[in-house]
């Protein structure tokens, strides 16, 4: 049973959560997880700017998801890690690549979720629909139907004693149907932040090619239906507890078509587009490892932004001068303080920003 409560700038969030989930562990390596009772109520409060956004945009699929609903989850996942196998024991043994087995850690996760199955299947709600969505409702309230997976992989090499290099990929889509226009809130997918896209604020990254910057009205929070993302790390030893570490971070956000997407929709994924629509970052970070828990200060710098309009300005080597006379035409230096610009300050598309975390990234 879980209560919990979450506070943001354009809205607050209540939900109470009801689960019981069977936990199986197979040897030392491998963790599997079934949940097949799952109930959450979702309240959400927005605040009035927001509603204005919402109604501005006019967006069925955003609007459901910053709504009330109910989900009904059936989850499974599993779980791979080789840190603790029984083979570490002839880990002194050479591998045909010259690699030792203990220098090589695999971490694998991989998650299923489904909402509103069974409501669909006993026909829940048949006799009680919103008359304002037209969406099936459970005690009055709208209930979700969407699936989701989710994939992600680390690769942990232990250099020597004193440098690790340490990847992460991770691959994620949800696609809402039947009762659901959209992925609820919780159930979507950000980027940005500590343990993300750290060149980046948190949960501020757009979906695809949105021109965020062209847009004074938009919100911080942005949410999307999938996730592509490629972290890159070089931890090293610096003295007694403190450790650094070089960084790179690649990856966005993308809506999922559907039969009503426009064939000019920058936010939606397609193969011809996507990489031109990553973002990518880098930076250098600090970490103080405590045995205990680890604290970590992370600067990262916008390599490429995505949400600048012209495509031969993302690159921060290239010349802005687009960019800056759209927002800049006072000539200050400063972005979003011309009488002609947008109605807010926007923070320079490739300032350095901090980031302060308990634990590692990935």
């Amino acid at each position: 049973t879980t209560l919990n409560f979450q506070k943001r700038a354009e809205f607050s969030r209540r939900f109470a959560e009801f689960s019981h989930e069977w936990n199986f562990n197979e040897l030392q390596t491998k963790e599997w997880m079934l949940n097949l009772f799952n109930f959450k109520y979702v309240q959400m409060r927005k605040q009035d700017f927001f509603i204005q956004r919402l109604a501005e945009i006019n967006d069925p699929g955003l609007l459901n998801s910053y709504s009330d609903h109910f989900t009904t989850l059936i989850a499974g996942s599993f779980h791979y890690n080789n840190m603790h196998s029984e083979n570490r024991r002839y880990a002194g043994r050479i591998q045909s690549s010259g690699k030792r087995k203990k220098d090589i850690i695999h971490d694998v996760k991989i998650s299923l979720i489904s909402s509103g199955i069974l409501l669909d299947l006993y026909g829940v709600g048949k006799n009680s629909v919103d008359t304002v969505t037209g969406q099936r409702t459970l005690l009055g309230v709208p209930y979700t139907q969407f699936v989701k997976g989710d994939i992600q992989y680390i690769y942990n090499y232990k250099i020597n004693k004193q440098h690790k290099f340490v990847a992460r990929g991770m691959v994620g889509i949800g696609k809402a149907y039947g009762n659901s226009p959209s992925l609820p809130y919780e159930q979507s997918f950000f980027a940005g932040g500590s343990n993300d896209i750290r060149a980046f604020v948190a949960k501020s990254m757009a979906p695809g090619g949105t021109n965020k910057y062209q847009d004074s009205t938009s919100t911080q929070t942005q949410i999307g239906d999938m996730r592509l993302e490629l972290n890159l790390e070089w931890r090293f030893k610096i003295a007694g507890p403190i450790e650094g570490a070089l960084f790179m971070d690649a990856g966005n956000i993308w809506m999922v078509a559907t039969k009503n997407t426009s064939a000019t929709d920058s936010t939606v994924f397609r193969w011809n587009s996507f990489y031109k629509q990553s973002a990518l970052g880098t930076g250098f970070g600090v970490r103080a490892d405590l045995d205990f828990l680890v604290v970590r200060l992370d600067i990262g710098l916008p390599l490429y932004n995505p949400y600048i309009p012209d495509m031969n300005e993302r690159w921060i080597f290239e010349k802005h001068t687009n960019f800056m006379s759209y927002f800049d035409v006072d000539n200050s230096g400063k972005v979003g303080d011309g009488d002609n610009s947008p109605d807010r300050t926007w923070p320079r598309p490739f300032f350095p920003r901090f980031n302060i975390g308990i634990g590692y990234p990935f």
